[in-house]
């Protein structure tokens, strides 16, 4: 990407480094657009009420021997259909009694075993790995009778990414699966079509690691497509969709009036990404769930202005002005900033403001212990954009650990973290003083997340003249190829994973799931937006970027 520079805005007239990020490619289109028809949203509310009570009763059948896969198979669809925060507490009910009964684990059915597994560990169960030993043969290798069921491979396939360290089987049961699955879609005329997208689909991103939103849409359009769908359950999720993306229209209309009023645009010099409706984009796809709105909010407006004190850190801002801001949040006053140069003012004061509004929010819900620790969180966020603009005014590279202890907190992931659990009912002042020990679950996430990024879009970042990245770190350090280092950073990537489940399925209930969900919710986003190690989807977002967006946030689905 072309970097532009300025000398105007210092008295030295030092260079300033600018970004050429193109300009928003949704404006005000959320603005403008009419809302959906209330009518016709009323009556799809009406009917949803009517297919829920139906979908219910399924969900509530006797379980028994007989049964046990048609109601694995009724929850995956349901779950994966978006439509499962309908049904929570019946869905757990059935899935402690299959856990308890462990009816799952009988006969020789590799679908129901691999299923019910992945089930049990989505939803933070822990199941041991050994129940897939009786398909593995004296050699350790898994029976080649295996090899033509289509379904008991992808199934399988899809439990092996619930992995945690130390499970070679399931390890070696994703080689096993992914080949074999690979050779039935070379041999298509083996597959139906729906069944073809959908191992195609799964071996691009299994489940685990799929955007909830995105898993429904495209699983819609396979679902309905299979001899066995359900048409009521089908039904539902069409319509489900079609609310809650009306609901989210409204959150984005709602968040283009501030941005519009906050007028960054002729207050703020160009060198900022202008990605609001990217950053609701993030927002939605880590927490979907409609009683969410508030958390979409919050963190969409601190995503915004948090990304426009990046920019500022990573390349416009000087090091004695950044400087001034640092001292600046760590005050957190207005006292004083008639030093910080007339740039920084509004952004400065944005950032207090959305901390005041968080903080009346939660004193209003009874939670009023929360806005401190978020404080020290942006503090935090703001140390590590500090500690890398002095690298890079230094010229300093750093050792590979030391810069991924910094940039997993540049990442925004811990400060975001906070926010979201300021809105949450379940976070307990408990959870704020987990949270500020930094647990396994969060690092990971933010690993995560700066890895990805950094293998994705590194090389342009170098071009825009940023910090190094974690790759180049590594290459200095260790004296490899790009190449090299990515294949490494790959495995750090995949490690990562395995702390997200394995931290997702501790079973003491000390930390609500809803709150270890946040992080799985990170991760999913990641994937879909930095998995192809192609796309770096928030710098240039006017490709694959606004297809994605178009199909989740503007059309409805036909009905």
């Amino acid at each position: 990407m072309a970097l532009q520079e300025d000398a105007q805005g210092g008295a030295d007239h030092e260079v300033r480094r600018r970004g050429d990020f193109h300009p928003s490619v949704w404006g005000d289109f959320f603005l403008k657009r009419e809302p959906e028809d209330k009518m016709l949203v009323s009556a799809w509310k009406d009917e949803v009420g009517v297919l829920k009570e139906k979908v219910r009763k399924m969900l509530t059948t006797p379980l028994t021997e007989e049964n046990i896969l048609e109601k694995l198979n009724l929850i995956d669809a349901v779950i994966r259909l978006g439509i499962g925060y309908h049904f929570q507490k019946r869905i757990d009910d059935a899935l402690l009694q299959i856990l308890k009964t462990h009816q799952f684990h009988g006969g020789e059915d590799i679908s129901t075993i691999a299923l019910g597994f992945r089930l049990l560990r989505q939803h933070g169960h822990y199941v041991s790995p050994d129940v897939f030993i009786k398909f593995v043969d004296a050699t350790g290798n898994f029976k080649e009778n295996l090899i033509k069921d289509w379904l008991g491979l992808l199934n399988l396939y899809e439990a092996s990414y619930l992995s945690v360290h130390g499970e070679k089987i399931l390890e070696d049961a994703r080689e096993f699966t992914k080949k074999h699955l690979k050779c039935f879609l070379v041999n298509d005329d083996e597959l139906p079509t729906p069944v073809a997208e959908q191992v195609n689909r799964a071996l691009h991103r299994p489940v685990q690691r799929n955007v909830e939103k995105f898993e429904q849409l495209q699983y819609i359009s396979i679902y309905e497509k299979l001899d066995t769908h359900n048409e009521v359950v089908l039904k539902l999720a069409k319509l489900d969709f079609n609310i809650v993306q009306s609901m989210y229209r409204e959150e984005l209309r709602r968040l283009t009036e501030w941005w519009i009023e906050l007028d960054f645009a002729t207050k703020v010099p160009p060198f900022f990404r202008d990605r609001l409706i990217e950053c609701f984009f993030w927002a939605l796809g880590t927490f979907p769930e409609p009683e969410l709105s508030l958390s979409r909010i919050i963190v969409s407006k601190s995503a915004q202005s948090i990304s426009v004190i990046d920019d500022m850190y990573d390349v416009y801002g000087k090091i004695d002005e950044l400087e001034l801001f640092t001292d600046a949040i760590e005050r957190w006053s207005t006292t004083g900033t008639q030093l910080l140069p007339d740039y920084m003012k509004p952004i400065f004061h944005e950032l207090l403001e959305l901390s005041k509004q968080l903080e009346e929010e939660t004193i209003k819900e009874g939670r009023p212990y929360c806005i401190q620790y978020v404080k020290e969180a942006v503090k935090r966020q703001i140390r590590a954009y500090t500690t890398e603009a002095r690298w890079f005014n230094q010229g300093y590279v750093p050792k590979f650990e030391e810069h991924r202890a910094i940039s997993r907190v540049s990442t925004c992931l811990y400060m975001f973290t906070y926010q979201i659990a300021s809105t949450m009912p379940e976070a307990t002042k408990e959870v704020f003083d987990w949270l500020v020990t930094d647990p396994k679950i969060l690092v990971a996430a933010a690993d995560h997340c700066r890895l990805l990024d950094d293998i994705t879009g590194h090389e342009i970042e170098q071009e825009r003249g940023n910090v190094a990245s974690t790759v180049e770190c590594y290459m200095k350090e260790y004296g490899v190829s790009k190449e090299e280092a990515h294949e490494v950073i790959k495995k750090f990537i995949e490690d990562d994973w395995k702390y997200i489940n394995e931290e997702f399925m501790k079973e003491d209930g000390a930390i609500p799931k809803k709150i270890l969900k946040i992080f799985l919710g990170y991760a999913r986003v990641m994937e879909a937006l930095y998995g192809d190690f192609s796309n770096n989807w928030y710098d240039v977002s006017n490709s694959t970027t606004k297809e994605m967006m178009e199909a989740l946030l503007v059309n409805p689905i036909p009905v």
